[in-house]
């Protein structure tokens, strides 16, 4: 693959499919056509979005969604590592009815149900390289044959042959399908249970109130907090210096209430205290791919007024790195709503919604502002040793014991695997 270091380029023949590496060349068309077909997110009993209210059920239920782009290798190129499989039909003119990307990272884990490696600055953690499967695509008209577990078990091989631990994966909750060929098949087991949240922007989003400031960090500003305060999460990236120097992040921001004789010193936040605060970073995925909301046979978004409007694609900006902490900082959460919606409406791309994906035990989630078109998707991480894959005499190194582990709860979202 162009500008990929990575080893065991793969070309496997199993049947009437040879999963092979994506060339842009001669699949970059069949890909995004096939993109183009599939609805990765369905409602989890079957209907429609006639109804707008049931966009803010509690149970997660979402409806069928597209992801639109002109570089099929969008989601995987901030990666190094990384690579695009696709399943080709033999004896059908080189057809694709299938696809999945992979790239591979280094995260940080902390809690003792995780790891055994000794205490760094009295934290608790360990590194353990992950590869990620994304995107996983099966044509509707090739399913039920095996392709999804062949393309699987592929990358699965690349990211063993390129030194991963574990392979990683997310997928809705609501879809069986997915969920059967990847706990039952594939083997994986559930290690996060997250909620996705989205919201439509509303125009014009509300003024920022007067008693709330919210400044914006200088990027050595952003690394430095981060990397003292991400200890907290049970799963976060060694690489945060890399993630707030990408050029689709739009910047870090820190949010307070305005205090009498205040200056720009922002020193209060590092200290143990009273005070109300949160910090927050703004992804624009807009800039990467869009998103097609639609009915089954026409494309569609609910307004802020609860109807219906006609749409081929759109835009959204994602919220990510939320920390905080004080009596107050559900205020302080839902101005950095608002803002980010007015950050998003500045941009060039026709941005409509605000996104942002929290674990189920992250104690921001239950300040996240839930209104009449909220949409909230229940979302599940998995995870695959792979010690096994890329060892054929099945020894298992006991070094590590991630697999297994009690569920991570507070987990540090990537804005560049959404």
């Amino acid at each position: 693959m162009e500008e990929m270091e990575s080893k065991g380029t793969l070309e496997k023949e199993e049947g009437e499919v040879i999963v092979r590496e994506y060339s842009e060349s001669k699949d970059k068309e069949l890909v995004m056509e096939l993109e183009k077909r599939f609805e990765f997110i369905k409602r989890s009993d079957g209907s429609d979005m006639s109804n707008s209210k049931a966009n803010s059920s509690p149970k997660g239920v979402s409806f069928p969604t597209n992801t639109i782009s002109g570089d099929p290798l969008c989601r995987i190129r901030p990666y190094p590592l990384r690579i695009m499989l696709v399943a080709e039909l033999l004896h059908r003119s080189g057809e694709v009815v299938g696809l999945v990307r992979g790239c591979i990272k280094n995260v940080y884990l902390r809690n003792n149900s995780f790891t055994t490696t000794p205490t760094i600055s009295g934290t608790q953690r360990s590194c353990v390289k992950l590869g990620c499967a994304l995107g996983l695509r099966v044509s509707h008209t090739h399913r039920r044959m095996g392709i999804g577990s062949k393309l699987m078990k592929s990358v699965e091989e690349w990211m063993a042959a390129n030194g991963a631990e574990y392979a990683f994966l997310a997928t809705e909750e609501t879809n069986t399908a997915a969920m059967n060929l990847f706990t039952a098949k594939c083997n994986y087991k559930r290690l996060s249970s997250l909620v996705i949240y989205m919201q439509p922007i509303t125009i014009p989003p509300k003024d920022q109130p007067p008693h709330i400031r919210i400044d914006k960090l200088l990027v050595d500003q952003a690394i430095s907090f981060y990397e003292k305060r991400l200890r907290c999460k049970d799963v976060y990236p060694t690489d945060i210096s890399t993630i707030l120097n990408e050029n689709l992040s739009l910047g870090t921001w820190v949010s307070y209430f305005a205090r009498a004789g205040e200056t720009d010193d922002l020193s209060f936040i590092e200290e143990a205290g009273p005070c109300s605060w949160i910090i927050f970073s703004i992804w624009n995925t807009a800039e990467a791919y869009k998103l097609q909301i639609r009915k089954p046979h026409e494309p569609m978004i609910v307004d802020s007024m609860g109807g219906s409007v006609q749409l081929e694609s759109f835009g959204f900006v994602f919220l990510y790195g939320l920390l905080g902490e004080g009596e107050r900082v559900g205020e302080l959460v839902e101005s950095a709503w608002e803002f980010t919606a007015r950050v998003a409406l500045d941009l060039k791309e026709d941005c409509r919604l605000v996104m942002t994906e929290l674990g189920s035990a992250d104690p921001l989630g239950r300040h996240v502002p839930i209104g009449p078109c909220t949409t909230r998707v229940d979302d599940v991480w998995c995870l695959k040793r792979l010690v096994d894959v890329c060892n054929s005499g099945g020894a298992r190194d006991e070094g590590s014991t991630w697999e297994g582990a009690a569920d991570a709860g507070n987990v540090f979202v990537d804005p560049r695997d959404f």
